[in-house]
């Protein structure tokens, strides 16, 4: 086991060297040295053998079969303990209010209207109606100007600029 595990972190360090320490490019040659290798293919997917094997087995019985524990898995032969299927309305609610709060917020939104309801929106400051009236003045001043001076040219020559 850990002779195979050996040769899975050499390929892996390799892989990075080989990809100048990019993670992506590092992950498409150990996939790509995986498929000619069985070693390190058996090393790279041996913790997800039992999924593997629970899903083919799924996939051509049709049934759904709960995976299997091998002893290499951390945790097997271990009872665990049963987690609730469904959780109630009240603590429903709780979680979806705590996923909608926002960070650094003090208090949680109620629930999941608080995701569904549309913030509203805040108010513009004094400054800022200001400015959008100032544009709006010096946009159509400007648009006043160009069409005297388009005026006065057609007036100057007869011939209108369409």
């Amino acid at each position: 086991m850990a002779d195979l595990q050996t040769h899975v972190d050499t390929a892996v360090r390799k892989a990075l060297a080989a990809a100048d320490g990019d993670p992506t490019r590092a992950q498409r040659l150990l996939a790509r040295w995986a498929a000619t290798d069985p070693r390190l293919m058996a090393g790279l997917s041996k913790p997800f053998l039992a999924g593997i094997t629970a899903h083919a087995v799924q996939r051509v019985s049709g049934k759904k079969i709960p995976s299997a524990a091998t002893p290499d898995t951390p945790g097997a032969g271990t009872k665990r303990s049963r987690r609730p299927t469904q959780l109630t309305p009240e603590d429903f609610e709780a979680v979806v209010g705590r996923l909608g709060q926002a960070i650094g917020t003090s208090r949680a939104p109620e629930g999941m209207s608080a995701l569904i309801r549309a913030p509203q929106p805040t108010r513009a400051g004094t400054g800022h109606e200001k400015t959008l009236r100032a544009l709006a003045v010096t946009y159509a001043r400007q648009r006043l100007e160009r069409r005297a001076d388009e005026l006065d040219r057609v007036n100057r020559t007869g011939k209108s600029a369409d």
